[in-house]
């Protein structure tokens, strides 16, 4: 944000404007085409640098200005501070900004500043209250000094006719700033201003990180911009105010650097203090077809009792308008003042009321109401002669005296300013001497007269290469006669060059001072030698076929320097005049322009010959930025190889382009991209079932479609949800909600090439702060930036759905439920566990009984064959009870039952044993010769409780399901907080 108003008085305001706008208007040919370029960023604001609320009426004088220098002229109004917008349109469009309707312009002006309901007379719009409201919106002051984006936008607007003259005026309190809000445009920039400098910003660096980088802006406008618009012949002409409160003392130096690189001088006054209406008198020029009079500063010295001042003047016979301008430096609401105007002694005009003639009558006024200026423009019939104005106080009982006043008198003029030149503009060569020839006419036709000039101040300026831009040579053998003529030796270097400056005269019978006509005309100087040079590839002489050089496709690969290229010349001695111009690169069905991507490292070809050519430093590489609404396809471009400013030979540079992104699915890796619908936003969904601040997370595979891996910067501009109402409205005319806080694990995701076997995913997630807010849904867009990638977004949708309490006390009580079930299965198996451990002994019967009771039956028993067996028998025997059974031997076979009912039991039987439905399989491990407890081993291997070791699972389960049914209990949401789900 820039500062700059600090004014002495409204008269400063006005005559700094002419002297700024004549200065540099070329009157003499072709109509002007106006862009006033109209600051209206915070520092405007009322509070600050523009107290007054002058910068509307400076505006409106540039028009009235404008308006009579021609009927002609067109003018167009760009306000801008964050963003940049044509008044009076809701979307810029260049091609219905320009109009001839100069009252129109001036209304919207005031319509835009004014905090009343307006009456419209010279627009007329359907619905008067919206088209105010737009008015006020563009002429609110607030936000950045945004500068680059609205010259661009007053360049295109200039573009459309190349025959007319163009002209921007540069209205602002400062110089250019970043808007820092915007990621978007600090991103863009990067390219341009560095991205380290960028990073070190967003990162919180130190203060002075900001001024680095609005230093480096202001250089790129100066450095691109304004070399682009000067290269369209635009002509850029600042005005420079004192700074204000917050005010930029380096702005004069900006605004004089592109003060002298439009017009080759550094003529933009500062307004250091009221002294400023004495340095103007030095410089206020005049024009072919306008013609300042008078500059009656200090008209009436300072408020006064006097109550009427009169002026009179004599107006040229070359004369077919006259205005009369009076502006107020130090007015006031109370102030009323009336006029008087006698032509020939005949009263025309009494305070407003138009007796005779055409008049067109303007008033301008600041924030308080009280007069800037009061302009009376006289036409339609003779108007030359003697004048006689009057200045007349209308305050209640002439109570307030006459304002401080100062007067300004001007004239549409019949003159023609005559330039020859030997040899004519389109033939002149270097190294030759060239004449010009100067000659004032008057009238128009068979009545024209020649009017003797009195001194010429003319400039030559190099134009056209950048080579010979610096080059300012004044002319100073100059005679005067009817025809002034001027001699200048010759041009070192050819290229475009103007001829411009000042040429004095002084009517006939005129008593007034003398009087200026401006001038400007372009030269075309061709070298001095004719030279013969063309494009070849490596290796070869002849010039390349059809004059068009493709270029390898660039996207899956981001840099391709191009090396292949060559200048070649039939000269035997050096060349060093001739220079590279390479055209914006533009899409061949589009329009569509990406002119930063292709590179010209160097313009200027120093020495070639024969024998040594030159190697073009060509390359294309896709910037860190990308915008994206950018479209794949063929781009063009054209490199042409000039000697000054002729044209020796051209290419047409094809170059195929499909721009890096970031797709979902795999199958669009090799799609073009040819619409914003190309690249839609990929939208991911999740449930939030559980209330509590906790995080839930969105998981988002992507794929990348260049052959290298991406580093991906993920960021949410807003943190915080956009309810949804409406899934086919758009979502975000919703307010956020700071509830609902959505977040990215990590700074940088990689995702692999194209060719990789498996996505990468971006992890992000989403807190809910606020219980109440069950059963909506909420909406964030997350953006991802990958350099020289298009930007990706995604949309993430969180659904809260919190499950009902009752359900999970539900399955609390299910859970103590299964409990209950588990411990008392494993009761009844803890009451037969017997069974599994062997050996309870039986004295009674002398016998060991192998196997525990089960439910208080014996399933049988194993006694000793004889007492006295000794070590090498085998010693037991298996005697049944009530249960029928059997003893299989190992090989399958089953052993006989003799006569007693017993078997004698080795080492792998499988005793099965069976009663009803009650089975069990019991397998002899381990048989010693003589029975004893410790050595005898057997396990079960099939029972109504298996092997016995669910009896335990049974137990860890009733304890598992207990402990989680209390906790469910106790906890309802607990255990889906747990689970992440």
């Amino acid at each position: 944000m820039g500062n700059l108003w600090k004014w002495s008085g409204n008269s400063l305001l006005i005559l700094l404007i002419y002297f700024c706008f004549v200065l540099g208007a070329d009157v003499l040919a072709a109509p002007v085409d106006l862009v006033i370029v109209l600051d209206r960023s915070g520092s405007m604001a009322k509070h600050l640098n523009d107290p007054k609320g002058l910068a509307a009426p400076a505006a409106a004088f540039i028009l009235e200005q404008l308006s009579l220098m021609g009927e002609d002229n067109r003018a167009a109004i760009v306000p801008f501070n964050d963003y940049v917008m044509v008044l009076g349109q809701k979307t810029a469009d260049v091609r219905k900004a320009l109009t001839r309707n100069i009252p129109g312009l001036i209304e919207m002006l005031r319509a835009g500043t004014s905090d009343d309901a307006f009456e419209f007379r010279e627009n007329a719009p359907e619905n008067p209250a919206d088209f105010s409201r737009l008015l006020r919106s563009q002429m609110n002051e607030n936000g950045e000094t945004e500068l680059d984006p609205a010259l661009n936008l007053a360049g295109r607007i200039l573009a459309e006719k190349p025959e007319r003259q163009k002209v921007i005026v540069l209205l602002s309190d400062g110089k250019p700033e970043v808007n820092y809000k915007d990621r978007t445009r600090l991103q863009q920039l990067g390219e341009f201003l560095g991205m380290d400098l960028i990073k070190r910003y967003q990162s919180g660096g130190a203060a002075n990180v900001k001024n680095q980088i609005n230093k480096k802006y202001a250089d790129y406008i100066l450095d691109k911009t304004i070399k682009e618009l000067i290269g369209n012949n635009i002509s850029i002409l600042p005005i420079a105010f004192e700074a204000g409160k917050r005010g930029s003392k380096g702005l004069a130096e900006f605004l004089k650097q592109i003060r002298e690189m439009s017009e080759g001088d550094k003529n933009v006054p500062l307004t250091t203090s009221s002294t400023l209406i004495q340095k103007l008198m030095d410089f206020l020029p005049s024009g072919a077809n306008h013609i300042q009079l008078h500059k009656g500063i200090n008209f009436i010295e300072k408020n006064t009792t006097l109550t009427v001042k009169e002026h009179n003047i004599t107006i040229p016979k070359f004369s077919n308008q006259v205005r009369f301008l009076f502006s107020f430096p130090n007015s006031h609401p109370a102030y009323k003042v009336g006029m008087k105007f006698y032509h020939n002694d005949k009263l025309v005009t009494d305070t407003g009321q138009i007796l005779d003639y055409e008049v067109i009558h303007t008033r301008q006024r600041q924030r308080d109401n009280s007069l800037v200026y009061l302009s009376f423009r006289f036409k339609g019939k003779d108007i030359t002669g003697k004048w006689r104005i009057e200045l007349m106080d209308q305050s209640k009982a002439q109570a307030q005296g006459l304002p401080q006043t100062d007067l300004l008198i001007d004239v549409r003029a019949d003159l023609n300013l005559e330039i020859q030149s030997i040899p004519q503009p389109d033939f002149m060569r270097t190294r030759e001497p060239v004449e010009f020839k100067f000659t004032l006419f008057g009238g128009s036709g068979s009545s024209a007269y020649a009017i003797p000039l009195k001194k010429i101040d003319a400039f030559l300026l190099g134009r056209k290469p950048e080579s010979i831009s610096s080059e300012s040579n004044r002319i100073r053998n100059i005679k005067y006669a009817k025809a002034s003529t001027a001699s200048w030796d010759k041009f070192d270097h050819p290229g475009l060059y103007m001829l411009k400056g000042w040429a004095y005269f002084i009517p006939k019978g005129f008593s007034g001072l003398r009087l200026k006509v401006y001038f400007k005309q372009f030269l075309k100087v061709q070298s001095a030698d004719p030279v013969e040079a063309w494009f070849s590839y490596r290796g070869s002489r002849q010039k390349i076929p059809e004059s068009k050089l493709p270029f390898p496709a660039l996207g899956e690969e981001l840099f391709i320097d191009f090396s292949n290229l060559l200048v070649q010349t039939s000269s035997k001695g050096y060349v060093s005049e001739l220079n590279l111009k390479l055209e914006p690169l533009v899409h061949e069905n589009l329009g569509v322009e990406a002119s930063s991507w292709i590179y010209l490292k160097t313009g200027k070809i120093k020495r070639i010959s024969k024998q040594i050519p030159f190697t073009v430093p060509l390359s294309v590489k896709l910037p860190e930025v990308i915008n994206p609404d950018l479209p794949d396809g063929n781009y063009k471009t054209v490199l042409s190889l000039n000697n000054g400013i002729t044209e020796l030979d051209s290419l047409e540079i094809i170059v195929p382009v499909k721009i890096p992104r970031l797709v979902a699915d795999k199958e669009n890796i090799n799609k073009l991209f040819a619409e914003k619908k190309d690249n839609p936003v990929i939208t991911f969904e999740n449930a939030i079932y559980y209330p509590g601040p906790v995080p839930h997370h969105f998981e988002i595979p992507l794929w990348n479609t260049s052959n290298s891996e991406a580093s991906v910067s993920p960021f949410f501009p807003f943190v915080q949800g956009v309810k949804i109402l409406d899934q086919a409205k758009n979502y975000l005319s919703s307010p956020r909600n700071d509830k609902v806080l959505f977040s990215h694990e990590d700074k940088v995701f990689l995702i692999p090439e194209k060719n990789a076997k498996k996505p990468g995913v971006i992890k992000a997630s989403v807190v809910l702060q606020d219980d109440s807010l069950n059963g909506n849904s909420y909406m964030n867009m997350l953006h991802l930036k990958a350099e020289r990638h298009r930007i990706k977004n995604i949309k993430l949708i969180t659904h809260i759905k919190f499950v009902p309490r009752i359900y999970l006390l539900a399955m609390a009580g299910l859970s103590l439920f299964l409990s209950l079930i588990m411990l008392l299965k494993f009761k009844t198996w803890w009451k037969n566990r017997k069974l599994f451990e062997g050996f309870e002994g039986d004295q009674e019967h002398n016998e060991l009984d192998c196997f525990s009771m089960f439910r208080k039956e014996r399933l049988g028993g194993v006694t000793s064959a004889r007492a006295n067996a000794t070590d090498k028998e085998n010693s037991l025997l298996f005697q049944g009870r009530n249960w029928n059974y059997c003893v299989v031997k190992r090989n399958g076979g089953v052993k006989p039952q003799d006569s007693k009912n017993r078997y004698m039991v080795n080492t792998g039987d499988t005793i099965e044993i069976e009663k009803g439905k009650k089975i069990f399989h019991i397998r002899i491990d381990s048989v010693p010769k003589r029975l004893k407890p410790n050595d005898y081993r057997y396990s079960i291997n099939k029972s109504m409780f298996n092997n016995g070791n669910r009896m335990w699972t049974y137990l860890i389960s009733g304890f598992i399901f207990a402990l989680f049914g209390l906790y469910m209990f106790v906890w309802p949401y607990g255990i889906l907080k747990l689970l992440q789900l």
